[in-house]
């Protein structure tokens, strides 16, 4: 689980691999990616925002149709 410490809109370098909302598989960040940006699944290429779960202080992915 990634722990958040400071402003939602910092990069997000020291993130881990995250979980694509379609298929499960890893969404591998770059590292210079931030909360609102979309990314794509490598494995089925569905695209996800990032975004922060205030309350539990955390990054995800959400599906972005």
């Amino acid at each position: 689980m990634l722990k958040w410490g400071c402003c939602a809109s910092d990069s997000l370098a020291m993130a881990r691999e995250l979980e694509c909302p379609t298929c499960d598989a890893p969404l591998v960040l770059q590292g210079d990616e931030k909360t609102g940006d979309e990314v794509f699944c490598t494995t089925c290429g569905a695209p996800s925002l990032l975004k922060l779960n205030e309350d539990r202080d955390e990054i995800y992915a959400e599906e972005d149709y």
